[in-house]
């Protein structure tokens, strides 16, 4: 922007009048006058710290920067059974589809802004993923208007996406609603880390010990009994996990864990040995009716 810009610029931020091209009473003409002689006097680096913080002021009390537009209605919101393209864009934005939408951002009278820019990437972004069935809509296809899409699905898309910010209480709500809700098992799977850590560092003592005696020395079979009732139990409580299905991703999951919070690290086969031995055991105890 050449120097001339930015002062026209400064002196309709200062004198609103004159973008209007209003008929200036002669006073305000003179005002106006020494007001860009003024501007006309400073440097280049003045000129320009004064027009950025004129745009930034600018951009602060614009509508879509206002207290009721950053204030998205968690309740009304999670309740719809589909969003339109142009929900899409302010939610994602965290904006108030109803203040910041198509139509307002249309009546905005200057384009050079932040949050603009930002609204109509997001636009392109959302538009594309619509377009190429990343995000599974219906409606008409014309614009951003005419397109709905479910909540739940969008959000499974946005969550991978570093720059989409939905509200965090949305979010929740909506998974909530749609029955896809995030099931809190941390205090589970801490117990379950613990104990598989506990357990690990049994093992590895006793391979030890073996080591120096040279020779196996395994456990009682009480004692093995209770080992295997509680990796099996836990497994299923702490991980979901499902003892008749043939892959499952729990023995990589729990060794991660393990390994997370443990000094002496596992590999996945032994703990899918433990499982196998634990299921083998229960499938053994329900055959003989215990």
């Amino acid at each position: 922007m050449t120097k001339e810009q930015k002062i026209e610029y400064l002196v309709g931020i200062e004198h609103p009048a004159t973008l209007m091209c209003a008929d200036i009473p002669y006073m305000n003409k003179e005002e106006i006058e020494k007001y860009r002689k003024q501007l006309e006097s400073h440097s280049e680096e003045h000129l320009s710290t004064a027009y950025l913080e004129a745009k930034k002021e600018e951009e602060r009390n614009c509508f879509f920067n206002s207290k009721d537009a950053r204030t998205i209605d968690i309740s009304y919101w999670s309740d719809l059974d589909e969003w339109q393209g142009q929900a899409l864009v302010a939610l994602s934005l965290l904006r108030n589809p109803d203040i910041v939408n198509t139509k307002s951002m249309n009546k905005v009278s200057y384009s050079s802004s932040p949050f603009i820019d930002k609204w109509q990437d997001m636009e392109r972004l959302i538009g594309c993923a619509i377009d190429s069935r990343k995000i599974r809509s219906s409606g008409v296809y014309q614009n951003m208007r005419g397109r709905t899409v479910k909540p739940i699905d969008f959000i499974k898309w946005a969550e991978n996406k570093d720059n989409i910010k939905l509200p965090k209480e949305l979010i929740k709500e909506v998974k909530r609603k749609s029955g896809d809700a995030d099931v809190d098992n941390s205090s589970l799977i801490k117990n379950l880390s613990e104990v598989m850590k506990s357990t690990n560092d049994r093992c590895n003592k006793l391979e030890n010990e073996n080591k120096a005696l040279k020779e196996e020395k395994p456990l009682g079979v009480t004692e093995r009994k209770s080992l295997l009732k509680m990796v099996y139990g836990m497994a299923i409580g702490g991980y979901s996990w499902d003892p008749e299905a043939s892959k499952s991703a729990t023995p990589n999951e729990i060794m991660q864990d393990v390994n997370k919070n443990s000094n002496h690290p596992i590999n996945d086969d032994t703990v899918r040995k433990w499982l196998k031995e634990a299921k083998k055991l229960n499938d053994q105890l329900d055959s003989e009716g215990y």
